[in-house]
């Protein structure tokens, strides 16, 4: 035979022993992909799956072999080879693993390997020469780190590297212990701890509250939101995996909590340099921000973002692999009005306003009713707390627009129909504006509207001054005038 033909005869030799080997015969179609005898056994691994630093990965392998059990497999079998059912996409040319037993790298680095028996495309993960048994097993701790190839092609997290069971989340990983001689093959599904991570905004009175602060259903919405769109951002940034993305869990009238997973520690601990910037971000989103003043409403409030573990106290919460505590103290914001002098302290008079301000067309088409309510409440014991009457309500308002303020309709309790009375202002620069006299009865102010009639022309924000938009701030007054409770009235026209 000439020398080519033996180097022609010895290359097809070469390629049918390659395709032999890339071949997968299909005889089995489920993980571990052989014959073997998957229980009863000796071995098994830890279900949680330790995150040590990014793409490393430990299981730590117990030796529990089922109690009475005489066979081969739970009474003599050594432990060999560790493998585990991941992705086909995993197995790049130059992608790499490395592994220690119990910190010793191991003689071999694990494989990325077609199942020879198994379907198309069925792959696995294979790290032998274990060298264990059943007296240096348990406690024995496997780590295995993923690389990539010098292409950043591969897999490093356990989402992207395993194929879960049906049914099993991602990240979930089938494997198989196999003994010397490939007869067992026990084994079981692990998956990495994730992080579980909260968010917690919550509202606590440090001062007298007459009208209480809620955290409102759409409010909640919209501050949820905004902690799943930073913490996704944010993961995006760090290359942190989220394994359940962040979601609104309760919304009550004082806390509100947003809670998502990591995939693991070291996943959620990607964001530790970042998380108190986010924390004081989210908390300006309730008090505006933190170099002013807060919004009047939360007067006498501390309101407070605490990230940490699932729980139901923000003050004492589980540990997480993310935390951080960022609060302000809201304070009353004193300012130059009524110009008399006067008690303005809120709840210090049986009346106070009820809601927010409302819009109704006006006696003219040129014009609007700002209509705010009156309720009645048990005041602060004090000199006015036994006041029966309503007397008048003062606006601090613009007398720049003064003639495009019309009249007040004013409606109490009980009355069948709107009686219309003029405007009344202050001395010049006094900046107040009247709706006087009302003289109304507990009963009538219970429940009474009191509406601003004012041009179209007009927006009631250059009307009602103050330091806070969307707010017109009234006194109310008893007929003594020794007690005048100051309170903010908001509208959102």
């Amino acid at each position: 035979m000439s020398p080519h033909i033996s180097f022609a005869v010895a290359l097809v030799g070469i390629l049918a022993s390659a395709l032999r080997v890339e071949a997968q015969t299909g005889k089995f179609k489920v993980f571990p992909y052989c014959q073997c005898t998957p229980s009863p056994g000796a071995y098994s691994l830890a279900p949680t799956v330790v995150s040590k630093t990014p793409g490393t990965y430990c299981f730590t392998v117990k030796t529990n072999p089922p109690q009475g059990c005489k066979s081969y497999c739970c009474t003599q079998a050594d432990l060999k080879k560790l493998e585990i059912d991941i992705n086909s996409s995993c197995r790049v040319p130059g992608v790499s693993a490395v592994a220690t037993i119990n910190d010793v790298r191991t003689k071999v680095a694990p494989v990325f390997d077609k199942a020879a028996q198994g379907l198309n495309g069925s792959t696995i993960l294979k790290l032998t020469q274990l060298g264990l048994n059943l007296s240096t097993a348990n406690g024995a701790e496997i780590c295995i780190t993923l690389k990539t190839n010098g292409a950043g092609q591969g897999c490093t997290t356990l989402e992207q590297l395993c194929a879960p069971p049906a049914g099993a989340p991602p990240g979930t990983c089938s494997t198989a212990l196999f003994d010397t001689a490939d007869d067992c093959c026990p084994g079981n599904p692990v998956n990495v701890k994730t992080c579980k991570t909260c968010v917690y905004f919550s509202l606590t009175a440090t001062g007298a509250i007459s009208r209480p602060y809620n955290f409102t259903a759409t409010q909640c919405a919209t501050l949820a939101a905004a902690v799943a769109r930073d913490m996704s951002i944010q993961s995006a940034a760090a290359n942190a995996s989220i394994s359940s993305n962040f979601s609104m869990v309760s919304c009550e009238t004082n806390q509100l909590k947003v809670c998502g997973d990591f995939a693991s520690d070291v996943e959620g601990g990607k964001l530790r340099a970042f998380i108190d910037d986010m924390a004081i971000q989210w908390l300006s989103q309730v008090t505006g921000d933190l170099t002013t003043s807060c919004p009047i409403a939360l007067a006498n409030y501390t309101v407070t973002v605490t990230v940490g573990g699932n729980g139901s106290d923000p003050a004492v919460l589980p540990s997480s692999c993310l935390d951080a505590v960022k609060s302000t103290a809201c304070k009353p914001n004193p300012f130059p009005f009524p110009k008399c002098v006067c008690n303005t302290t809120q709840g210090i008079s049986p009346f106070t306003p009820d809601g927010p301000i409302t819009q109704l067309n006006g006696r003219k088409s040129k014009s609007l009713l700002y209509c705010f309510s009156i309720k009645t409440h048990t005041p602060i014991p004090g000199p006015c707390s036994s006041a029966t009457i309503l007397q008048k309500v003062e606006f601090w308002a613009n007398e720049a627009v003064r003639t495009k303020v019309l009249g007040f309709s004013l409606k109490p309790t009980g009355a069948s129909s709107w009686k219309n009375i003029s405007a009344t202002w202050g001395g010049k620069g006094e900046e107040t504006l009247k709706a006087t006299p009302l003289n109304w009865t507990l009963a009538q102010a219970d429940g009474g509207t009191v509406c601003m009639e004012v041009d179209r022309s007009v927006a009631l924000d250059q009307l009602c001054l103050g330091p806070t938009p969307n707010t017109c701030w009234a006194n109310l007054f008893d007929p003594s005038r020794t007690c005048c409770p100051l309170y903010p009235t908001y509208y959102t026209i």
